[in-house]
C-alpha cells in the first residue's frame, strides 16, 4: 500500500515539474511508470521550445530592428538591405529604396538633435563665461556642467 501511495505522490510530483517546463504529459507518464527516477529525469529534461523561445526572445535583439537589415518580401527572412538575392530562397531581390517618410523622419530627428546640442553649447559657454567672472554657480548648473564633460 505504502509503495502504491509512494508510486502516485512522484506521478503528481512529476507532473508538477513537467508543468513548469511545459511538459506535463511526459512528467505524469514518467511519475506513472518509472516513479522516483521519472522525477529525476524530468528535473534534467530542459524547457519545452515554446518557453525558450519566449525566454531567449525577450532579450536577443531583433534582427529587423537593424538599420541595415530588411524582410525577403518572398520568404520574409532577413537580409542585408545591400543584398540582391535572397540567401534563404535565392529569390532576386528588389533595390531597397528609402522612403520619403523614412528620410524626412530621420532629417527630422537629425536638426532636433543639433539644435539641442547647440543650446546646450550656449547654456555651457554661458556658464563658464559667468563662473570666470568669479560668480557662484548653482548645484545643477555644476551638474550639467559635469555631465558635459567640463571640469570646474
Amino acid at each position: 500500500m505504502e509503495i502504491m501511495i509512494f508510486w502516485i505522490v512522484c506521478a503528481i510530483l512529476a507532473g508538477a515539474i513537467g508543468a513548469m517546463k511545459n511538459r506535463t504529459p511526459l512528467g505524469i507518464i514518467l511519475g506513472v511508470l518509472l516513479g522516483f527516477i521519472g522525477v529525476l529525469i524530468i528535473l534534467f529534461v530542459p524547457k519545452s521550445g515554446l518557453a525558450q523561445t519566449n525566454t531567449v526572445g525577450s532579450n536577443a535583439p531583433n534582427p529587423t530592428d537593424s538599420t541595415d537589415t530588411r524582410k525577403c518580401p518572398f520568404c520574409a527572412e532577413v537580409v542585408r538591405i545591400e543584398a540582391k538575392i535572397c540567401k534563404h530562397c535565392r529569390s532576386d531581390l528588389p533595390e531597397y529604396k528609402v522612403e520619403a517618410d523614412e528620410t524626412l523622419i530621420l532629417k527630422e530627428q537629425l536638426e532636433e538633435k543639433l539644435a539641442r546640442e547647440e543650446a546646450e553649447h550656449k547654456r555651457e559657454k554661458q556658464l563658464l563665461e559667468t563662473y570666470s567672472l568669479g560668480n557662484p554657480l548653482k548645484p545643477e548648473e555644476i551638474s550639467f556642467l559635469r555631465k558635459r564633460g567640463t571640469a570646474i
